[in-house]
């Protein structure tokens, strides 16, 4: 921590200060120093590693310092503090907050909001994360929640890769679309991983967008988006047959239920037709790969239908959350994204299938389907559909 009192409660800071004006204070001070939120013993520590702090001692419990802070996260809410009080007075540094007995990293009190500012560097339980939030609500507080270390994002192909902990921390915005925000104390901006599309359960499709410290404002305000990395046909249906692949290899001797009931249906995994498994927007709150849970909306009613008939999308909606309560479709948990929005992934895939051809809307909510399924059974049949699609379809993704 970068704040502690005397034994007089007189507020002291690291910051401002220089090494040598510090390393009389602690001269003059020595152990008198306390922490402003336990009242016990902390030492002024002045090293090559990190930026000069307090340390709590030993086996002491404090909830400032529970764990330790590392260098990184130490400078980094620094920067962040010194930042955003140049453009907001009311900003404080470690502010406790008794009602709920936690401290903030930096604590922003502006004209008609609250803001509690966390640089979240290392991996915590997720309860300790909601139970933060939540606390921070109850006293109306926005939360903002800035993750240290980020990922290496592939220069080529625009992909990263995301662990749970990482994806919990997503949020929506309108013009980013599903976005996690990162900092890295050694650079002079904060980075945006924008519109992110699941190519697997950790991989992921990003487009990168920066604001520069200089122009940090609360709440983040974008001036120029930009145009979200493309995602062609080709390339997804690249990353298509690498997931169905490792799913058949590595489920050789092992009873997968996915795999069972394509099986039983008598299909191939491998030749399943490309119009499942499409990437479609907000589908990041699904968890399962849409390999899956599109086949999932075909088997429970669309192969049941002959060309012509119609299909309520209540009744689809219906097959698919009776699938997620039994656990055939796994969801995402985004405590930050207000309104997951499972009707809106579904709809978002019925409008993909009727750009394609296969469905069409009635227009009082239910559709007619155009063409059945058509059952692929072999390597030439399966090269002659994908040709077919690949040529009727492949600006499909523009704007999908």
């Amino acid at each position: 921590m970068l704040h502690a009192k005397t034994e007089l409660n007189h507020s002291f800071t690291t910051l401002g200060k220089t090494i040598e004006e510090l390393k009389k204070c602690k001269q003059e001070y020595g152990t008198k120093f306390l922490c402003p939120v336990c009242n016990t013993r902390v030492i002024l520590k002045i090293g090559k590693k990190k930026i000069p702090h307090f340390s709590h001692l030993p086996d002491v419990a404090c909830k400032i310092t529970k764990g330790g802070e590392s260098a990184e996260h130490l400078n980094g809410k620094k920067i962040l503090y010194e930042t955003i009080k140049f453009h907001e007075e009311q900003t404080q540094l470690e502010y406790y907050l008794s009602e709920i007995n936690q401290v903030v990293d930096v604590y922003v009190h502006t004209k008609d909001q609250r803001y509690a500012v966390e640089y979240q560097c290392s991996s915590i339980p997720l309860e300790e994360i909601t139970h933060r939030t939540n606390g921070y609500r109850s006293l109306k507080i926005n939360s903002i929640w800035i993750l240290g270390n980020p990922p290496k994002i592939h220069p080529i192909t625009s992909v990263t890769r995301l662990s749970s902990f990482q994806l919990h921390f997503t949020r929506h915005h309108s013009q980013l679309g599903f976005y996690i925000p990162f900092f890295n104390p050694l650079n002079d901006y904060i980075s945006f991983y924008t519109n992110l599309i699941p190519l697997s359960s950790r991989m992921f499709l990003t487009s990168l967008v920066h604001i520069n410290l200089s122009k940090l404002t609360l709440p983040f305000h974008i001036s120029k988006i930009s145009k979200p990395r493309e995602l062609t046909l080709k390339s997804w249906l690249n990353y298509r047959e690498r997931w169905i692949s490792n799913r058949v290899g590595f489920n050789h001797n092992i009873r997968d239920s996915f795999l069972t009931t394509v099986y039983s249906s008598y299909d191939y995994p491998i030749y399943l037709p490309l119009f499942i498994g499409l990437p479609v927007k907000g589908m990041i709150q699904i968890q399962t790969h849409p390999i899956e849970w599109q086949y999932y909306v075909w088997f429970d009613n669309l192969k049941k239908l002959k060309k012509g008939e119609k299909i309520a999308f209540s009744t689809l909606l219906k097959s698919f959350q009776l699938r997620v309560k039994q656990g055939s479709i796994m969801i995402r948990s985004l405590p930050f994204v207000e309104h997951q929005d499972l009707k809106w992934v579904l709809r978002n895939y019925l409008k993909l299938l009727m750009k394609i051809g296969i469905v069409e809307s009635t227009g009082n909510q239910s559709y007619i389907l155009l063409k059945e399924w058509e059952q692929i059974n072999n390597h030439t049949k399966f090269m002659h559909h994908s040709s077919d699609f690949f040529y009727r379809n492949r600006h499909i993704l523009n704007n999908a």
